[in-house]
């Protein structure tokens, strides 16, 4: 739900949801895609990924999520679906684990974005996605193929040390600020 109907004037009370309220609906969601759902989905090929599909969050913190609570050795397991979708605030995917697809295409972040540390299992699709701020994939791990085709970066991007164990597509990709990828690996 967007803060403003089509008209550009009215205001649809998504801004008047406490941010408590809108964490535990999406947590909510991301709470029933762990590693039962994933075998499961497996077996009848059901889709067990969180869809946020043109949603539109304020911010979003991961680590602020109740079932985010893990230790170093075990990490949320997120398989998310956010293509279109708008990140109004920050957005912090930093240390989280990307088990089944993680798909950003066409998604806008409008504050920085982070995917510190991330390491996605599968493929991860940032397709013309656009990052108005940092993007950060520093320390990122790519276990299959990443691709950021057509994807806008305006502020500084880090891909520092980031390993993309499988292909690596950034074709017609455009990066406006600085861009780092000191000590990547590319397989």
């Amino acid at each position: 739900l967007p803060f403003l109907w089509p008209d550009g004037a009215s205001p649809t009370g998504k801004a008047d949801i406490p941010a408590e309220v809108l964490d535990g609906l999406i947590e909510t969601k991301l709470s029933t895609v762990d590693a039962q759902a994933f075998d499961q989905g497996r077996e009848d090929r059901s889709d067990w990924r969180a869809q946020f599909r043109g949603c539109i969050f304020r911010n979003f913190d991961v680590h602020r999520l109740k079932i985010a609570t893990h230790t170093e050795t075990k990490r949320l397991q997120l398989a998310i679906h956010c293509d279109a979708c708008a990140f109004a605030g920050h957005a912090s995917f930093d240390k989280a684990a990307f088990a089944g697809i993680a798909r950003f295409r066409e998604a806008a972040f409008v504050g920085h974005a982070g995917f510190r540390e991330a390491a996605f299992a599968n493929g991860a699709w940032f397709d013309k996605a656009a990052f108005a701020k940092g993007a950060w994939f520093d320390k990122a791990a790519f276990a299959r193929a990443a691709w950021f085709n057509d994807a806008t970066f305006a502020g500084e991007t880090g891909f520092r040390e980031a390993v993309f164990a499988g292909h690596a597509w950034f074709d017609k990709a455009t990066f406006a600020g600085a861009a780092w990828f000191n000590e990547a690996a590319f397989a």
